[in-house]
């Protein structure tokens, strides 16, 4: 609850409600912040007061309107058109700070929902974490993925009644594809119901997919580009080519080589960590902890390799955070660091912006550096607990 006043405070900061200069401030904290808050929000809700309009924002170039200032373009809709849904649910251009003052104590009261009862000090953990600049970017920016994390925690809560987590599930990946992979979560507990939900919630959305086959390609073309502000394993190769090196060595395409070193190096470090529970690391983790793992760690490892992701999506990560705590509460010493190096890594990720900027390439490098140690030990962790998730 701390976490969620303290974070709500910025957020009020974000919409200039205090008379205060809040890009300055929320920059000086190590916010990437725009100069107007609530940004993606403004286009999301551009593209419905087009649609709204008979234009098609897909194709149709569209504009953010800011009270006081010039109307900036805004990009082509590169989400799927559930998205125009929002504009019969009130999302128009008139409602943008009531919606993102909202969306953000939906955001806080989830993360509450999802750390449950903790101690002091997994209190004051949650609270170091939610207040991150990361954590804050996604509210300062009204990013949708805040209703895609709000989907996942309602998943978690309803994992005793089954369709209704892998519907929750469904429904995110039909406005923004990815969180389609946490269905691992359901199929992979005890129970031929489970299964069959997790199953008919797939085909679902392969048939969605199917129908929407057209747009596709320029949705994924979206993916790319971003290196600053952002994670994924192409990162350090635009990083590179932004530096000077060329995009081709020895007719290997920068961006291949590392996606491929990148799937090789997870699913070795899987591979490891099932090894390791077939022969004497077995973790106690209650059950809810591990469902929250597998919503997460399968969301963030997609989101990993497909592309260029911006810093904000680092919000799935918080579903590993209670298994990973249980984890560090364990015997298994060895399991125990790998924990440790995890939790470390994700919160130093998620402050990097705080401490330090990514003016160099160094820097940047660095920080990449940090995110791939986060993921090569997330994968870890999954092959460990991946038999064990059967038992929850």
């Amino acid at each position: 609850m701390i976490a969620c006043l303290v974070s709500y405070a910025l957020l009020l900061l974000t919409t200039g409600i205090f008379g205060l200069p809040e890009r300055a401030i929320l920059q000086g904290l190590g916010v990437p912040a725009l100069d107007h808050p609530f940004m993606d929000l403004r286009g999301v809700a551009a593209w419905c007061e087009a649609f709204r309009h008979g234009k098609d924002p897909s194709i149709s170039p569209t504009w953010i309107v800011i009270p006081g200032y010039h109307d900036q373009p805004n990009f082509l809709m590169n989400y799927s058109p559930l998205v125009l849904g929002f504009g019969w649910l009130g999302l128009l251009p008139g409602a943008i700070i009531r919606w993102g003052i909202v969306s953000g104590m939906i955001f806080f009261a989830s993360v509450w929902v999802l750390a449950g009862k903790c101690t002091l000090g997994r209190a004051f953990l949650w609270t170091l974490l939610i207040c991150s600049p990361d954590a804050v970017l996604v509210v300062e920016r009204g990013n949708l993925d805040i209703f895609l994390f709000v989907f996942l925690v309602g998943a978690l809560e309803l994992r005793e009644h089954p369709p209704f987590d892998s519907a929750l599930i469904l429904v995110g990946a039909l406005f923004k594809f990815f969180p389609i992979v946490a269905l691992l979560a359901p199929w992979g507990k005890a129970g031929r119901h489970l299964k069959i939900s997790a199953g008919i919630a797939a085909m679902l959305f392969l048939l969605f997919l199917f129908l929407l086959r057209s747009r596709i390609v320029s949705i994924g073309a979206s993916l790319s580009g971003q290196c600053h502000s952002a994670f994924g394993c192409a990162v350090p190769a635009d990083l590179l080519v932004l530096a000077g090196f060329p995009a081709t060595v020895a007719g290997v395409p920068l961006h291949l080589f590392f996606k491929v070193v990148a799937i090789l190096l997870l699913l070795l470090s899987f591979g490891t960590g099932l090894f390791l529970n077939r022969r004497r690391w077995k973790p106690s983790i209650t059950g809810r902890s591990l469902y929250a793992f597998f919503l997460g760690a399968p969301v963030m490892g997609l989101l990993f390799l497909i592309g260029n992701q911006m810093d904000y999506k680092w919000i799935f990560l918080l579903f590993i955070i209670p298994a990973v705590l249980e984890m560090i509460d364990g015997e298994s010493k060895p399991m125990v660091r790998i924990a440790i190096v995890w939790l470390c890594g994700m919160t130093i990720y998620s402050w990097w912006t705080f401490f330090s900027d990514e003016g160099s390439i160094r820097n940047a490098l660095l920080k990449q550096s940090v995110m791939w140690v986060v993921m090569i030990s997330g994968a870890f962790l999954a092959g460990v607990l991946w038999r064990e998730r059967r038992l929850s």
